[in-house]
C-alpha cells in the first residue's frame, strides 16, 4: 500500500469534494458521448446517401439530415467542453480551499 504525500492528499480530497458536489457529471458526460457518437454515425450515413444521390430529388433531403447530424455533434462537443470547464473550476475552487488549511 502506498502512502500519499500531504499534497496528493489535498488534491484527492479536492477531487472527491468536487465529485460530491456534482454526482451526475459522469452520467452527463456519458450521455454527451452517446449522442455525439450517434450524430457521427448519422453524419456518415446520410453523407454517403447524399453523395450517392447527387442529381436526384432526394439529395437535398439527405444533405439536410447530414447537416442536422453535424449540428448534433457540434452541440454535444460544446456541452462536453462546458461541462469539463465547470468541473475544472469546481476542482480548483476546492483545491484552493484545501491549500488554505
Amino acid at each position: 500500500m502506498t502512502t500519499l504525500t500531504p499534497e496528493e492528499q489535498k488534491m484527492q480530497r479536492a477531487r472527491l469534494r468536487a465529485e460530491m458536489k456534482a454526482p451526475a457529471r459522469i452520467l452527463r458526460l456519458g450521455i454527451y458521448g452517446a449522442f455525439a457518437a450517434m450524430g457521427l454515425i448519422g453524419t456518415l450515413s446520410f453523407l454517403s446517401r447524399a453523395l450517392a444521390t447527387i442529381g436526384d430529388a432526394s439529395f437535398f433531403t439527405n444533405f439536410l439530415w447530414t447537416l442536422v447530424h453535424v449540428g448534433l455533434v457540434a452541440a454535444m462537443v460544446s456541452l462536453y467542453r462546458l461541462e469539463k470547464g465547470k468541473d475544472q473550476a469546481l476542482y480548483e475552487k476546492f483545491l484552493a480551499e484545501e491549500q488554505r488549511r
